[in-house]
């Protein structure tokens, strides 16, 4: 005859050995290929745009570097064999930022008014 109990231990011990499924790796490497995919779909977007703005403020510095020079040869249309003249120019041609075109044309506003004849 069976005996009862030797069973009911032999099914404790077969539910016990039954190794668990452990989801935890399968579930990290979907969250790091979801985040390896939208990085790919993402990071070039992000760089094309970079270098549309880049491209964008180039232009618009370029601008304003030929009007600074257009501002400085219609104040010296007067004057046109004036050193001074191409001086400035030529710091507003190798100017490497906005900020730096201000000053030019502040410097070259302020020095003006200064020589300036008066006229009375």
């Amino acid at each position: 005859m069976v005996d009862v109990d030797s069973v009911k231990r032999l099914k404790k011990k077969s539910k016990g050995r039954r190794p668990k499924s452990d989801l935890t790796p399968v579930i990290m490497l979907i969250i790091i290929v979801a985040i390896g995919a939208v990085l790919s779909l993402t990071i070039p977007k992000i760089f094309e745009s970079m270098k549309e703005e880049k491209q964008l403020y180039m232009q618009t510095f370029e601008k304003t570097k030929e009007d600074a020079i257009a501002q400085v040869e219609s104040i010296f249309a007067k004057y046109p064999s004036d050193p001074k003249k191409s001086e400035f120019v030529t710091k507003i041609r190798t100017a490497q930022s906005e900020e730096e075109i201000d000053k030019i044309i502040f410097v070259f506003a302020f020095l003006f008014a200064i020589s300036a004849p008066k006229t009375e």
